[in-house]
Order: C-alpha cells, then structure tokens, then sequence
C-alpha cells in the first residue's frame, strides 16, 4: 500500500512519520494546549488537508513542527534524479522568488540554471551534488 492510500483519518490509529505526506498538511497558527496526534508533544503547528466538510465525529489529523519536519526530511531523501539529468555544475545561487524546487516540491527554490530552467531547494541540491551523479553540462 503507497502511503497516499493510507487513510489517515481514522480516530483509532494514531499517525506514523513513515504514513505522513506533508503535501497533505497546512501550516496553522500554533496551538500550545492541543496535542500532537503523531507523538503527543503539546503544540500543534499543522492540520491535515480535507475535502470540504468533514465527516462528523471524524477529525482531521494535527501535527507539531517536528513531526511536521521529519516527514518533510523523509519526503526529500526519498527522492533522487535520474543520473546526468540536472545541470548541477551550471545551476547558480538566487535570491529571486522562482517557486518552489522542481525535484521535491516543499521547498522554495535557491539554486537555478538559466540554460534548463531548472530550479532547486538548498537540501535536493546538496544531496545530488555530493552524490556524484548529476553533472550534466555547465562549468563550475
């Protein structure tokens, strides 16, 4: 079962990490008394996403920023470009609002080739640059 077939909405079965799609929550103003449904720390700081009205006596999942940030973390290193595919020796370091990363999609974009139009995130870049795979074109 790929975890976006788990059903994360049932009352009974708490939230793993490895279950947790962070595309599947939204940032909230944090709140200090709920707890977490993942690891039962106080301070919520993310709601699980819902398609319209909730199912009474179904709630949403909540989670606090740690367990929020190691999905997050388990989301990016799950996630690996096809070898020489991304111009990594070309790509230069921006400050411009370019979207978010092209590889994993949950961070804003920090490093972008002109050429390609290719964007990455501070962490998807690191990752396949010191992995020794991408080298496609460019020059350092």
């Amino acid at each position: 079962m790929h975890r976006s077939d788990t059903d994360l909405s049932s009352e009974k079965e708490k939230p793993r990490i490895t279950n947790i799609n962070p595309a599947m929550f939204y940032s909230i103003e944090k709140e200090p008394g709920e707890v977490c449904d993942c690891c039962g720390r106080k301070g919520v700081a993310y709601r699980e996403k819902g398609g319209g009205r909730s199912i009474p006596g179904q709630d949403r999942h909540q989670i606090c920023e740690q367990c929020y940030s190691r999905a997050v973390s388990r989301e990016i290193l799950s996630l690996r470009a096809l070898t020489g595919v991304l111009p990594i020796r070309s790509m230069k370091k921006t400050d411009r609002g370019l979207g978010r990363c092209h590889l994993c999609n949950l961070h804003p974009v920090t490093w972008y080739d002109e050429e390609t139009k290719i964007g990455l995130c501070e962490r998807c870049y690191y990752r396949e640059k010191f992995s020794g795979r991408n080298d496609a074109g460019g020059v350092v």
